[in-house]
């Protein structure tokens, strides 16, 4: 069980950062959706559905992440009130 999740975890990992293993299957389909072109300093180059894609985030994005405004800018509150969670939601 042990080397399974190990070879979940490894799979899921390589994907997120853009890396093929040999657990994932080329998908022509999938890679039809992204477009290429110059990458900004933060960025890779390849976008999804006009947006690009950055680089993985490490532990020294954190103060982005809790910075004051983000609240603001994407609309926590408004999002969590149109979902339709109830007390028993998972």
């Amino acid at each position: 069980m042990k080397i399974f999740l190990f070879a979940f975890w490894l799979s899921v990992s390589l994907v997120a950062c853009g890396q093929p293993t040999t657990l994932q299957k080329p998908n022509a389909l999938a890679d039809s959706v992204y477009t290429y072109g110059k990458a900004s300093p933060d960025g890779t180059g390849k976008f999804y559905v006009g947006r690009e894609i950055s680089h993985v985030m490490g532990a020294g994005g954190a103060s982005w992440l809790e910075r004051a405004e983000r609240e603001k800018e994407e609309g926590t509150p408004f999002v969590l009130k149109k979902l339709p969670l109830t007390t028993s939601s998972v």
